[in-house]
């Protein structure tokens, strides 16, 4: 994340590279996309401190909506289990540090 703040243009450039590797999308045209990502970006962090801030007001509402979504759901389930995971095993290791 701290690269994608950092340089937005070439970060969002990487990730249309791996979005359209093998596909006939030319170098240029990407990158032509990820400046005017860039400008959007900058302009947008100019009016808030926060990339996010006034998306939505209410929060549960939109976890439920990227949950249910079709596209974002299921990517966003298998990163919830998996950080639940490591959490689960940072807790129990901490617990068994603990007991020694």
């Amino acid at each position: 994340l701290d690269n994608f703040m950092a340089e937005p243009a070439k970060s969002f450039n990487n990730f249309l590279d791996f979005l359209f590797e093998g596909m006939n999308v030319s170098q240029k045209r990407k990158e032509k996309v990820a400046f005017k990502y860039e400008e959007y970006f900058y302009k947008k962090s100019a009016e808030s401190p926060h990339v996010t801030w006034g998306k939505s007001s209410n929060r549960l509402e939109q976890n439920n909506y990227l949950r249910n979504d079709p596209i974002y759901g299921p990517p966003l389930r298998k990163i919830e289990f998996l950080v639940d995971a490591a959490l689960d095993e940072t807790r129990e290791k901490n617990t068994n540090i603990g007991a020694n």
